[in-house]
């Protein structure tokens, strides 16, 4: 069982009526607590935790990234969103990762600090996912042959994840919690 998040202090500025409420230390009393709220509550509650796990994730790719490809770490990043159609309608979704959540006009501005108008110097945030995907045999819209680049860090996110997984759910947890206190605080929560 994990030790308990919420401190002394906390549980006394919300108050004592709420006290034996928080007193959870773990993931599966984290679980319970989360049905025993409000509908609204329990979701602000879950997604609060998705968002902190995913940050830790994202922060555990860019780690992992090889040191000759430094300037790839600018195109690492995490979003979340609800599903705005189909079977994601409204179904709350985070990801991290190459290429994810980072705008376009960044990655370009980084690429074109990088390279100082020289065309072709290398692997950056706007092309990464060459190296971690690999590209089949390409050619020029002319018809010259540019080659397929192999895939040289296969399963690079879900290996550099792998050894966070522990933090990412302690992270989860932390923001959870959080939401919740918060939402007790307010008088929102059940």
């Amino acid at each position: 069982m994990a030790k308990s998040i919420i401190s002394k202090s906390a549980l006394k500025s919300i108050g004592q009526q709420h006290a034996d409420m928080l007193t959870i230390k773990g993931e599966k009393e984290l679980k319970a607590k989360i049905q025993m709220l409000h509908k609204s509550a329990s979701h602000r509650a879950v997604k609060a935790g998705a968002l902190k796990s995913v940050q830790v994730a994202a922060k555990a790719i860019k780690r992992a990234v090889p040191a000759r490809y430094k300037e790839a770490k600018k195109g690492i990043g995490w979003k979340a969103a609800k599903g705005k159609s189909g079977l994601d309608k409204g179904v709350f979704r985070a990801k991290a990762g190459v290429g994810v959540g980072v705008k376009r006009s960044q990655i370009k501005l980084a690429a074109k600090q990088n390279r100082a108008g020289r065309k072709g110097v290398g692997i950056g945030a706007a092309n990464f996912h060459w190296v971690v995907l690999g590209t089949k045999q390409r050619t020029t819209n002319a018809g010259r042959n540019t080659g397929r680049m192999p895939q040289e860090l296969p399963g690079f996110a879900t290996k550099a994840v792998k050894p966070v997984k522990q933090q990412m759910l302690a992270a989860s947890i932390r923001g959870s919690w959080n939401s919740i206190r918060k939402d007790i605080g307010r008088g929102k929560a059940y």
